[in-house]
């Protein structure tokens, strides 16, 4: 892709612009989890989740028909960049919600298994968006030669996407919502008040009272993203 939206730059520019482009899109990742998640405590898992998967659909489908930076300049990367962060705060919104979704359907005795899945589904992705890149390529340059994915190939897998995702959105409409927000809702109470931590400190207190085991689970989950986005990033630069 750097050849593609840093064209007319020299290579480590193009590189540093590549790098920042998934650089913005997880700065932005935790601001969605602050902002979804409480919202989802008010209105529920159900919608929240609808418009995470919507609005990421919708980034990814654009970014797949933006014009290349030989046709319109540089200034294509603004437009890129602002998609790259819907990306990111539709995950970062996405991945709490859908831990929370889960742990309030499992079972007390196997919600951790039952959230593991999540990280299983994610990689599973990862895996069958790579492999749909290879395929792409394979099939593009056999047909339209080797500057087949820079003429236009590089767009096939983000328009594969909109059909996938508008079956997932329509399988988010029909997911009932969960038994401990619709307990909350049968009380009359906003659904957060069920943990009484959380409503005891509010966000920032939760980070002012606990930032050390907040600390803890960031650098229990930071390895793996770090190894599978600098993969990425890699092979992004060399399309």
């Amino acid at each position: 892709m750097t050849s593609v939206f840093t064209e007319g730059i020299n290579r480590r520019m193009g590189l540093l612009v590549t790098l920042l482009g998934f650089a913005v899109s997880f700065l932005i990742r935790p601001l969605d989890g602050m902002v979804l998640g409480p919202l989802g405590d008010k209105i529920g898992r159900q919608k929240v989740l609808f418009f995470t998967m919507a609005t990421m659909a919708t980034a990814t489908a654009l970014i797949g028909v933006l014009p290349t930076a030989g046709q319109v300049g540089l200034w294509v990367i603004i437009p890129l960049y602002l998609l790259k962060m819907i990306q990111g705060f539709s995950t970062g919104g996405e991945y709490a919600g859908a831990t929370t979704y889960v742990s309030e359907f499992a079972p007390d005795k196997s919600r951790g298994f039952w959230a593991a899945w999540l990280d299983v589904g994610s990689y599973f992705g990862f895996a069958t968006g790579a492999g749909t890149v290879a395929i792409t390529t394979v099939i593009s340059t056999s047909v339209a030669g080797e500057t087949a994915m820079v003429d236009g190939g590089w767009r096939i897998p983000f328009l594969i996407a909109i059909p996938l995702d508008a079956a997932a959105i329509w399988f988010r409409m029909k997911i009932p919502e969960t038994p401990s927000f619709e307990a909350a809702v049968a009380e009359g109470l906003d659904a957060k008040v069920v943990d009484d931590q959380y409503a005891r400190h509010g966000l920032l207190g939760v980070i002012r009272h606990f930032w050390k085991e907040i600390l803890i689970g960031i650098a229990i989950v930071a390895g793996s993203p770090t190894s599978w986005a600098a993969d990425s990033s890699s092979s992004w630069h060399r399309e």
